[in-house]
């Protein structure tokens, strides 16, 4: 049908991702491609609780409209939070709720960005950011990173050629690569973001998954004029079915997104607010973190173990300390997009196409892809693993010294 759409929807395209992970949506199929939390770390106990004490003691807030900037009491858990964390001396006014981390992104890109407008990226970048940033027609630069995350002299170089609107960011743990920023870095952006002017929206969902090393103060914590946007999520802490997260900025900031998101959906769910309330507010979240971080350890340890053992000829992997992440980069020239018909048709294992990954105009990679260790058992790493090798040795046997034994 000859439908009169906007100019703008033009950008909204189908994701050549979900259509390439249709392909691994069998049951037969192990995957290694979705992002998603492991069910077994769910606190399903402690939900029950707390959603029947919220119906029986709160059933008119929690079945009723809200406010828009978020339930009051959550907010505040949130700041207390937020300020132990990073020793921040936020209040109510710089906090909203939102519907996961996820409506951040719209939000923030609603109210900063115009058509042509550059948003700094690192490059690879989260695929859900750039979705959302592509609906409001921006243009993208790319910022260089290592080992250690993405370079602030990579950033400098590109706010003095080029005016930027927005940068986005991840810090802690990236999707799709694992990797972090470092301290130092940490500082030299933040102060970077004062000079120039420039807003940084801070995307940190897998911060308190930390399972190794030690946690890193976030960069809006070094921020003193109010240039970086903080976001959160419960989706990796609490449950991701939930759809909730949120933003600590400066209130201005805030206001303006407010009346954003009050012409989108009007306020985030009252019921899941509350049950987020009483899981900070009665420490569930302090007692529950270790059980996800001991488990993404032991998955992330495996799997990583098995890569190098099996696939370290042909392949570098990082070596995250938290999130749910492993980022492979072949060292020969493998187009692993159009290997993912025969990987998963032929091998029955799925993995996500690294390519997709990389902002629009930009220099992309098809060498590599992502691994999720956080969803699978023990058993399934182990097999998919296994495929997946199986399928490097049989389809590349010049780039290995041996055939492929287990």
């Amino acid at each position: 049908m000859a439908f009169k759409f906007s100019n703008r929807s033009k950008n909204l395209k189908v994701s050549p991702i979900r259509e390439i992970l249709k392909l691994g949506s069998s049951p037969d199929i192990i995957s290694l491609a979705g992002g998603l939390p492991n069910p077994e770390c769910f606190p399903k106990s402690i939900i029950k609780k707390i959603s029947q004490e919220v119906l029986t003691n709160k059933t008119e807030v929690a079945l009723q409209y809200g406010i828009t900037e978020g339930i009051i009491d959550l907010r505040k858990e949130l700041v207390k939070l937020q300020n132990k964390l990073d020793k921040t001396k936020y209040n109510i006014d710089n906090a909203l709720i939102t519907f996961g981390a996820q409506e951040i992104m719209d939000l923030v890109a609603k109210v900063f960005i115009d058509p042509g407008d550059t948003i700094l990226v690192n490059n690879p970048t989260y695929l859900g950011a750039l979705q959302a940033f592509n609906l409001y027609q921006p243009k993208y630069a790319t910022g260089q990173s290592d080992e250690n995350g993405i370079i602030p002299e990579s950033i400098e170089k590109i706010l003095k050629k080029r005016k930027v609107k927005l940068i986005y960011l991840i810090p802690n743990f990236q999707n799709p690569m694992g990797i972090s920023i470092s301290l130092p870095r940490r500082k030299r952006i933040a102060k970077l973001c004062q000079q120039y002017k420039v807003c940084l929206l801070e995307d940190d969902p897998y911060r308190l998954i930390r399972f190794k090393g030690k946690d890193l103060p976030s960069i809006a914590s070094f921020d003193k004029k109010g240039f970086v946007l903080y976001a959160s999520s419960f989706s990796k802490i609490l449950a991701p079915g939930f759809r909730l997260g949120w933003l600590m900025a400066h209130p201005d900031i805030i206001k303006k997104i407010v009346l954003a998101k009050q012409g989108s959906n009007l306020h985030t769910c009252s019921f899941t607010q509350l049950i987020a309330y009483y899981y900070l507010k009665n420490g569930h979240l302090k007692n529950h973190l270790p059980k996800i971080r001991k488990a993404y350890f032991k998955k992330a340890t495996l799997m990583r173990k098995l890569l190098v053992k099996y696939l370290g000829e042909l392949f570098t992997f990082t070596q995250p300390e938290g999130g749910m992440f492993i980022w492979g980069e072949s060292k020969q020239k493998i187009n692993l997009t159009k290997l993912y018909p025969k990987m998963t048709g032929k091998y029955k294992v799925a993995y996500v196409p690294g390519e997709s990954f990389f902002a629009p105009g930009q220099i992309q990679k098809s060498n590599t892809f992502r691994l999720n260790f956080s969803y699978l058992n023990k058993n399934q790493i182990k097999e998919g693993i296994k495929r997946l090798s199986q399928c490097f040795y049989n389809e590349y046997p010049n780039y290995f010294k041996a055939t492929f034994k287990t």
